[in-house]
C-alpha cells in the first residue's frame, strides 16, 4: 500500500541519507538529472561540485528539483521529492557550507572525495579544524516544497515503518 509521507518522516529521510539526485534544465532546455553527495541542514541541501553541466544549468535556472529515496525491495521503499532554489556560496559562506558537509560526511569520506582519510577528517574536525580553501563550487539549495511517498506492507501502520 502506498502512503503519503509528511513532516518528520520527510525530514528524517532527508537527514539520514547523503546521496540524492538534482533535477535541472540545461541551456539547451533539456531535463538533466544527476546524482550528488549532499547533507541536509535547516531546510538546505548542501553540496560541492566541479564546474560542469550541472553547475551551469543551476546558474542559468536556479529553481531545481531534488530527490532522495531508500529502496529495500519493490514492496518496501520511501521517496522524497523537493523543490527549491540554487545558491552558489562564496568566500566565508563557501567555507562554512563545506564545513557543514564535512561534519556530517567525515565518517563516509574517502581520499578521492575529500583528499584525506575519514580518520584524518574526524581528527581535524574534532580539533576545530577550519577550511582555508575549498576547490570547486560549494552550493546550497533552499527547499521550499517537499513531498514524499512510501510503500509499506499491508497491516503495518506508517508510523512504525523504519
Amino acid at each position: 500500500m502506498i502512503v503519503k509521507m509528511e513532516g518528520e518522516m520527510i525530514e528524517a529521510l532527508l537527514r539520514s541519507n547523503h546521496v540524492g539526485r538534482i533535477g535541472c534544465i540545461t541551456a539547451d532546455g533539456l531535463p538533466y538529472i544527476v546524482p550528488v553527495t549532499y547533507v541536509y541542514a535547516d531546510d538546505y541541501i548542501y553540496g560541492r561540485a566541479h564546474e560542469g553541466m550541472k553547475v551551469s544549468a543551476m546558474r542559468d535556472r536556479p529553481h531545481v528539483c531534488f530527490e532522495v529515496d531508500e529502496i529495500q525491495d519493490m514492496a518496501k521503499w520511501k521517496s522524497v521529492i523537493t523543490w527549491g532554489d540554487y545558491e552558489e556560496l562564496q568566500g566565508e559562506d563557501s567555507k562554512r557550507g563545506f564545513e557543514v558537509m564535512l561534519h556530517q560526511l567525515a565518517p563516509y569520506a574517502t581520499s578521492a572525495t575529500f583528499g584525506a582519510s575519514s580518520r584524518d577528517l574526524s581528527d581535524f574536525l574534532s580539533r576545530g579544524f577550519r577550511i582555508s580553501v575549498v576547490e570547486g563550487v560549494v552550493y546550497r539549495i533552499h527547499l521550499t516544497k517537499k513531498t514524499g511517498r512510501m510503500e509499506k506492507p499491508l497491516g503495518v501502520p506508517a508510523e512504525v515503518e523504519t
